[in-house]
């Protein structure tokens, strides 16, 4: 009989507790690949994004607003290639509780600005020749079951028209796409700055942020300061960060998904250790006439050893493996909905790598319990149990 066939049979000795041992382990893994796909979802494009886009915002809320007369000084760099500015909507449709993501733009200066966003030469001749005309993200036109020459009116929540009109009217001049790496969801609506502006009563000719492009990534750092510094004493001062930053310092606000992540590993490895020890804890003493036996019989315990470590690991990989194959269920379905905003939610290489690692560490550690039995086992153990 070769070692695997003795480790497997070993291990279904007792299919009850083999049963609870592998069911309880899968579902600590199950729950740390479920927080690895929220986390890739809400960080993964982040991570790899590039330097070269760059936000200027209000210094002192991201919520206040910029003078829109900033844009003369911001183009007169030459690291700057494409520069854009946006304003949020707050757009809702016929309830304010059915808020629809819409920001107000400088055209196709702001998309320049924005190479993740793609749209057609059609479409953006008929969007820009449109006052009313509004750019649907793919995702939002699928959602919301519309089509490119639609009418429709939204209300806002942030402004009021100048002419006492409770709504927008806009009509869809075309469907844009996002790249898959991209920072953003891609589920904005993008309607003209102009639109908005020139019925609005209040904050009149000021933006909520600039986007720059730059000629060369590497100059972000020295753009950022420059900005910043040149604004410093004007009413409005400006914090300038990258896409990229800007966003995980959203994310930030709301929760350090890389603190809960860490926390959820910690607990699923001392939860582990704890349940894989008592498991060989009672095997051990379950056997430990066994292990005399076979002691006295001739087998070192380098190989006994080599027996229960296989049987453990066998343990948590077997629970490892059924965690992440439910895990990888139950995100497929989640997918279909998170999926929307989260481009990027669901497991990667790295983090199955992760889950393995982990397993195999606590293997290791675990390995301290039967080489302990051995050597504490006692010649007269073995003299009565041969």
């Amino acid at each position: 009989m070769n070692l695997p066939t003795f480790v497997i049979r070993n291990a279904l000795r007792n299919r009850l507790r083999f049963a609870l041992t592998v069911g309880t382990v899968a579902a600590a893994f199950c729950l740390l690949a479920l927080f690895q796909a929220t986390s890739q979802g809400l960080m993964g494009n982040i991570a790899n994004s590039e330097t070269d886009q760059l936000i200027v915002l209000n210094k002192a809320s991201a919520s206040s607003p910029l003078p829109i007369k900033y844009l003369e000084h911001l183009s007169s760099y030459p690291q700057v290639a494409e520069i854009g500015y946006a304003d949020w909507f707050g757009g809702y449709f016929q309830r304010p509780e059915n808020s629809v993501p819409v920001i107000a733009v400088n055209g196709d200066a702001y998309l320049k600005a924005n190479p993740d966003f793609t749209l057609d030469p059609l479409s953006l001749r008929n969007w820009l020749a449109n006052r009313n005309g509004i750019l649907v993200s793919e995702k939002m036109a699928q959602r919301m079951n519309i089509l490119v020459g639609q009418k429709f009116s939204l209300g806002s929540s942030i402004w009021k028209r100048s002419d006492n009109e409770p709504y927008w009217d806009f009509i869809v001049s075309g469907i844009y796409q996002t790249s898959e790496d991209s920072v953003v969801a891609g589920l904005n609506l993008f309607m003209h700055y102009d639109y908005l502006n020139e019925v609005k009563i209040v904050r009149k000719n000021t933006v909520g942020a600039f986007s720059l492009l730059l000629n060369d990534p590497n100059q972000y750092a020295q753009i950022s300061q420059s900005i910043d510094a040149h604004f410093a004493n004007s009413g409005a001062a400006t914090s300038t960060m990258t896409l990229a930053a800007y966003a995980e310092a959203m994310l930030s606000q709301m929760v350090n998904i890389s603190e809960v992540i860490k926390y959820v590993m910690g607990v699923i490895f001392v939860t582990s250790i704890g349940i894989l020890a008592a498991n060989i804890s009672n095997n051990l003493r379950d056997r430990r006439k066994e292990v005399a036996l076979t002691s006295a019989i001739g087998f070192s315990h380098h190989r006994l050893f080599s027996l229960f470590f296989c049987e453990n690991a066998l343990l948590l990989l077997s629970g490892t493996g059924l965690g992440y194959l439910l895990g990888f269920a139950i995100i497929s379905v989640l997918y279909e909905q998170i999926g929307l905003f989260l481009p990027a939610f669901g497991l990667s290489v790295s983090g199955v790598l992760t889950g393995i690692g982990i397993a195999a560490g606590i293997s290791l550690i675990l390995a301290v319990l039967p080489l302990r039995e051995l050597y504490t086992l006692k010649l007269s153990e073995q003299l009565k149990a041969a």
